[in-house]
């Protein structure tokens, strides 16, 4: 290792233990003014209030630590889906509406493109512009104003459209001797906020190493005492939306459900056929040529054979054109348990009924473009089995593949294999992400892994193994089998794991 990488690790190392060690001593610190307020329940409930701040500054330290590390390491992926650029925006800033009130801080965005509709890496973009937007909230004044504009700028390359995103503010301006250090990890990107609030300092280092994975620029101006612009300039694939010679079929059983269907579709330039229940669909796709149908639209509740049933029966069919074809559920049961199995069963996808004509066709798009995105359920129950019959704790969960990771969903096996109760606290001990579930020392290596079986391989699959750390802090190894689907929202990942902690010791 270089003098000059060796001096950046251990000046990186250092500035960790710093921010760590802040929050460390004022945990200590209120603990202690804790202890000694018992009585007064005024004093010890702010007191509480002040550590629970600080354990979430360290969590979210972590978090930005691991993140950081993954974005430097060479091994995050591009990960596009179709979208549309209106509807993004308005999904990242509505999580700030309220934040925004609080300051009666004027927010306001504006969209100036020819092409909204674009092949996007949804997790990264908005990893961007959630970072750049929380730093103008915390350094804008009271009563200010913060401004995003999105405009498209004329693009030399075939088929790309080139957006540049700018993000306002009219807080203090960041000092122009720190601006050239503004994207280096552990720079203070402004004056201390209202409030005195904790700053990880990687916010936008993390912000540089997403743009520039998406083949992007950042720039930044600052006007002393007026406020600060930071630019992005990212290209973005335009979706061309072509569905010429695209045949679905169509299993619904209701006259009605199906005309309505088939307008839609057959407007948007498919071609539709319909199937009355699971067994003719079933059939119908036996008896067609490989290829002919390009996606299937299944409903669940259908006579004779269901949409469940008729889905693990198209999954088994020797014939790969066939079992492999994308199927989306077309479904009135839209609950979370009820998308959870639909997935389950081997669909890439799930709409809820009734039905909006452009989120269908988005799922269509974006079903198209990665058709390996299902579960392969013969796959999940050989994983269980073996491990079940080796007298090894097993569970499931299901994350986004998103920015932050977020687990929407654990069961009870999970639970106990971390050593919690519930889901809710099982949730409570990893911060609600899949970022720090896996023990620190092999977020690489599981990353790594999962990269290259789906690089190499045609198949929706990851199988690796990690160590956790469970509530009461052993550590377990863990196996596991995941494969990612789109839940008629975003991009998941489903992923069943096995506590072989004793198998392997066994085995030493």
């Amino acid at each position: 290792m270089s003098k000059k990488k060796n001096s950046a690790n251990t000046s990186f190392i250092f500035n960790i233990a710093h921010k760590v060690l802040t929050p460390l001593n004022a945990m200590a610190e209120f603990t202690n003014e804790l202890e000694n307020n018992l009585k007064d329940e005024e004093k010890a409930r702010e007191y509480i209030k002040k550590i629970r701040n600080s354990h979430d500054f360290m969590r979210t330290l972590i978090n930005n630590v691991l993140e950081t590390a993954r974005l430097e390491s060479g091994i995050a992926t591009i990960e596009e889906a179709y979208g549309n650029i209106n509807i993004l925006l308005k999904a990242v800033t509505k999580e700030f509406k309220g934040l925004m009130k609080k300051k009666n801080i004027q927010f306001s965005t504006n969209v100036d493109v020819k092409h909204p509709d674009i092949m996007v890496d949804f997790a990264k973009v908005k990893g961007i512009l959630l970072n750049l937007i929380s730093n103008a909230h915390k350094y804008t004044p009271e009563g200010g104003k913060i401004t995003v504009s999105i405009k498209e700028l004329d693009c030399d390359k075939p088929d790309y459209a080139l957006y540049q995103t700018t993000i306002s503010d009219t807080g203090e301006g960041i000092p122009q001797e720190v601006l050239p250090f503004i994207f280096d990890a552990f720079t203070t990107s402004g004056p201390a906020p209202q409030g005195g609030a904790f700053s990880t300092g990687l916010g936008m280092h993390i912000v540089k190493e997403l743009v520039t994975i998406l083949d992007g620029t950042i720039d930044v101006k600052s006007r002393d005492g007026e406020g600060t612009d930071f630019i992005v300039t990212i290209p973005h694939r335009i979706n061309t939306q072509i569905t010429h010679d695209m045949r679905i079929l169509l299993a619904e059983d209701n006259e009605l459900n199906a005309d309505i269907a088939i307008a839609l579709l057959e407007d948007r330039g498919f071609t539709v056929e319909r199937a009355c229940d699971g067994k003719q669909c079933v059939d119908m796709l036996r008896e067609s040529e490989p290829g002919y149908y390009d996606i299937i639209l299944m409903d669940v509740e259908m006579p004779y054979v269901n949409g469940h049933q008729a889905t693990k029966i198209i999954r088994r069919i020797k014939e790969p054109a066939h079992s492999t074809i994308p199927i989306i559920a077309m479904t009135a049961n839209a609950s979370d348990a009820d998308k959870r199995e639909t997935l389950l069963v081997g669909m890439n996808a799930h709409v809820a009924k009734p039905f909006d004509v452009d989120k269908l066709y988005a799922t269509i798009f974006n079903v198209l473009a990665h058709k390996n995105y299902y579960i392969q359920t013969d796959g999940l129950e050989t994983f269980r089995k073996k491990y079940t019959k080796l007298g090894c704790k097993c569970g499931f969960f299901i994350y986004h593949v998103d920015w932050d990771e977020t687990i929407t969903y654990a069961d009870q096996g999970t639970a106990e294999i971390f050593g919690c109760a519930n889901e809710e606290e099982f949730l409570k001990l990893v911060g609600g992400t899949f970022k720090t579930l896996v023990h620190a020392n092999d977020i690489e290596q599981v990353q790594k892994a999962i990269n290259q079986q789906q690089e190499e391989s045609s198949l929706n699959l990851d199988l690796v193994d990690y160590d956790v750390i469970r509530k009461d802090g052993q550590i377990r190894h863990l196996a596991d089998i995941g494969y990612k689907v789109f839940d008629g929202e975003r991009l998941v990942y489903f992923v069943y794991i096995a506590d072989i902690t004793d198998i392997n010791q066994k085995q030493q």
